[in-house]
């Protein structure tokens, strides 16, 4: 008969002890958001873009129950400069807009400005299931805008990432239709037609942290 060795059942046991406490400390990976996929990652706030017009600058502040983004559109002459102010909400897996206020300067002169309450909020973005598109509406006082959000892949710097794609339809005083791009830990990353050309409205140019993001959006309200 063989002798049971106590030690060694003693290291067996505790053994088994520290591995399921360990793998029991071991943290299963967040569910992805559409939070994610609409600004930047957190250590940065600040999105220059190329433009077909001009210079593009796009300045992310987070708030206490929202989120703003302001954009500041400068003329390839620099003569002509339009600033953005949108409020957004993110709530059940959807982006929502809640105010926008738009501007429009000529040699420091202040020549135009549009201020919107939306109720309800316009939603711009929504979170797709795998394999399904998501398809809304919204309706303002200048027309229709039709979008369907899906997901696709696209090649940054070489590198293949996922990214929600949107078709967004505008009906108005004039009709258009582009696809939106928007990727994980960048925000919107490209506009582009939808005709199947490659022609690109918009596509981020350099992705960094200002500290002066605060200040220059105090600036641009007033």
């Amino acid at each position: 008969m063989k002798t049971i060795n106590i030690r060694n059942i003693i290291i067996f046991l505790s053994f088994c002890l520290l591995s399921n406490s360990v793998m029991g400390q071991v943290k299963k990976p967040e569910p992805e958001v559409i939070k994610d996929y609409f600004i930047p990652d957190v250590s940065k706030n600040a999105v220059e873009f190329r433009s077909t017009d001009g210079v593009v600058t796009k300045y992310y502040l987070s708030k206490k129950d929202s989120f703003d983004i302001f954009t500041v559109k400068v003329s390839e002459n620099d003569t002509d400069t339009s600033i953005y102010s949108e409020t957004y909400q993110f709530k059940n897996n959807e982006v929502r807009m809640l105010h926008s206020v738009s501007s429009s300067r000529v040699l420091d002169y202040d020549i135009l400005t549009l201020k919107n309450d939306y109720n309800p909020p316009a939603i711009v973005l929504k979170f797709p299931a795998m394999g399904k598109d998501e398809s809304w509406i919204n309706t303002d006082s200048l027309g229709k805008q039709k979008l369907s959000s899906s997901w696709t892949t696209v090649t940054i710097d070489g590198e293949q990432k996922k990214a929600i794609r949107v078709l967004n339809r505008i009906w108005g005083m004039t009709y258009s239709e582009k696809f939106e791009y928007y990727v994980k830990g960048i925000g919107l990353w490209k506009i582009t037609a939808s005709d199947g050309s490659d022609y690109t409205y918009l596509e981020v140019d350099n992705l960094y942290y200002d500290p002066h993001a605060e200040q220059i959006s105090f600036d641009l309200k007033r």
